[in-house]
């Protein structure tokens, strides 16, 4: 079933307006772009929570922005609504798209003591990294043996795809040991 992230406009300052967002291929693309460009730069960002609290606040627009095609006189509208509102919509986009439980804007979510903490954000940019281009291998494949059309396929629920390219044919299930055994008793295969 697909995931959805559903945006009340309210919220974020639109209430003429309701987003819901599919986890199709397109869109956990681009959230893997914003995602793993969020993550350079937080390497290149020394130890300082107040940089790190100004980047957060200038760049989580940013990438709603980008995630809810806005208009330019709607990014000025968002810039008016609350900045945690405005976060946990990404948090709950990260959660939903790429499974990632972002710490709370309180920091309350420590590390393990001594454990750099940009050390997991490098490994999960190469993770994120390789899961895009995962999608575009997959794109490839579907169009080359299937002749599935791109287009069709980013637009197209990433979990459904992958519950889809895992499934069986029925010969190889599980089946219930019960109703197999009353099945061959009553004569069937």
């Amino acid at each position: 079933m697909a995931k959805v992230v559903k945006i009340d406009g309210n919220v974020l300052g639109f209430p003429e307006k309701n987003w819901n967002l599919i986890d199709s291929n397109t869109n956990v693309k681009k959230f893997i772009r914003n995602f793993t460009n969020w993550n350079d730069k937080i390497l290149e960002i020394e130890d300082n929570p107040i940089a790190m609290m100004g980047f957060i606040v200038d760049e989580v627009p940013n990438i709603l922005e980008d995630m809810l095609e806005l208009s330019k006189s709607e990014r000025k509208k968002l810039d008016e609504a609350s900045f945690s509102d405005q976060y946990d919509v990404f948090r709950e986009m990260a959660r939903q798209f790429l499974g990632i439980d972002m710490a709370s804007i309180n920091g309350d979510d420590d590390l393990p003591d001594g454990e750099d903490p940009k050390k997991p954000v490098r490994r999960m940019n190469l993770q994120l990294k390789q899961l895009s281009d995962d999608i575009d291998y997959m794109a490839k494949q579907l169009l080359m043996e299937n002749g599935v059309l791109p287009d069709d396929y980013y637009r197209s629920s990433f979990s459904d795809m992958q519950t889809a390219l895992i499934s069986k044919p029925r010969e190889e299930r599980i089946v219930d040991a019960g109703a197999f055994a009353r099945s061959l008793m009553k004569g069937g295969h």
